[in-house]
């Protein structure tokens, strides 16, 4: 299905990614946390690294194990560095019962800006840890995420009317490609 939404006419960069919304531990502390996966790629080269991630401290997860994480306002500085995530009950995800990611850096996203928590059906229903981590940590076979931008006329200014109509446009195309 990448592929074939690749192909649609009007699609300038893609990015799929695995995602799933499960209960974390920090410490004592207890989160609805939404693990990611970054691209293979996270270089400034990789124009299809939609929604990239800024590090605030730290470095950015290299190995299997290892994660960045942004809390809805509370994730800020060092003081994160080297502690644990652990998730337990998604051995269907990451192939394991209990599994651990070690925090290496803190990172902002323009995706999660707001003050408004995500929602999510899992725990309080609200999200409040945003972990990222690499492919390998999921044994998933199908990415669950896909982000894309589109090429838009010069005209549709991302507030305007002719924006929403021209995105209205290209996702009336979506699913008849998911039907491939």
């Amino acid at each position: 299905d990448i592929a074939a939404v690749k192909n649609i006419e009007g699609v300038k960069n893609i990015c799929a990614v695995f995602s799933k919304d499960v209960k974390a531990d920090i410490d004592s502390d207890k989160f609805v946390a939404r693990i990611e996966s970054l691209p293979l790629d996270i270089s400034e080269q990789n124009e299809n690294y939609i929604n990239r991630l800024e590090l605030s401290a730290g470095r950015m997860p290299e190995n299997k194990g290892e994660c960045v994480i942004q809390a809805h306002g509370m994730v800020e500085g060092s003081d994160w560095i080297g502690k644990t995530v652990t998730v337990t009950g998604e051995e269907s995800t990451f192939g394991e019962e209990t599994v651990t990611f070690t925090v290496v850096g803190t990172v902002t996203s323009a995706r999660y800006f707001s003050i408004e928590n995500e929602t999510t059906n899992v725990g309080s229903g609200n999200v409040g840890l945003f972990v990222y981590t690499t492919e390998d940590a999921f044994s998933l076979e199908v990415k669950t995420d896909i982000f894309l931008t589109l090429e838009l006329s010069k005209k549709a200014v991302a507030t305007s009317e002719r924006y929403f109509d021209e995105v209205e446009e290209f996702a009336d195309k979506i699913p008849a490609v998911s039907e491939v």
